[in-house]
């Protein structure tokens, strides 16, 4: 995309030749950056913040939750790494993973929902699945998940940019998403959303300015 190729030579020219460290500049970007991923997704954009790829976004989730041994968490055998291993490091604080088994690479929306235990705490799941492709029907597992109060944690960076998604809409609590694939963003560079009820719930792992 040559307009996306433009503002980053654009960029890197300013940072190279002209304004070295202009933080009020940079954080007008910013902001404008996070009301137009606000819009994209249907939330506010104080409810986005910057990080460096999809995997510490969900670190930040998995570490960020008072979790208690015997918590049990719902995930799927055909997820990409990022949005497992986070999770299986919990089994140190005696939490439970429940893998829901795939049939042709597909994991539906039904399967998710009937595998929920009383300790269900949270369940994760990729919008469009990396391997296979399929989209997965987020509306209904937030509406269970919203009702039965389980932390709904989603990895759209397979979809985000190429279909709609509405955070509100689906129940989500918290999304994570690089920008170098359907957002035409570069590597290194991703954002979290997080629903105002969850963040008051979460610590910040770990802490910076």
């Amino acid at each position: 995309n040559t307009l996306i190729k433009n503002r980053i030579d654009e960029f890197v020219k300013e940072r190279s030749e002209f304004d070295l460290d202009d933080y009020w500049a940079f954080k007008s970007v910013a902001d404008e950056t996070k009301a137009m991923i606000g819009e994209m997704i249907n939330c506010s954009g104080e409810r986005i913040a910057f990080l460096d790829n999809t995997t510490n976004g969900i670190i930040w989730l998995a570490q960020g939750i008072d979790w208690k041994a015997g918590d049990r968490i719902i995930l799927n055998d055909v997820e990409f790494p990022a949005n497992v291993y986070p999770f299986l490091q919990l089994k140190e604080k005696g939490v439970e993973v429940d893998f829901i088994r795939s049939t042709n690479g597909i994991v539906t929306a039904e399967e998710i929902i009937a595998a929920i235990k009383p300790r269900t705490k949270l369940i994760s799941i990729s919008f469009v699945q990396f391997l296979s492709g399929y989209r997965i029907d987020l509306e209904k597992i937030g509406k269970v998940c919203k009702e039965k109060r389980i932390i709904f944690s989603v990895d759209s960076i397979q979809g985000l940019g190429a279909i709609r998604l509405d955070v509100e809409k689906c129940n989500i609590d918290f999304l994570a998403n690089g920008t170098q694939k359907w957002m035409l963003g570069l590597q290194g560079l991703a954002f979290i959303y997080v629903r105002k009820e969850m963040q008051d719930k979460m610590k910040s792992a770990p802490v910076g300015w």
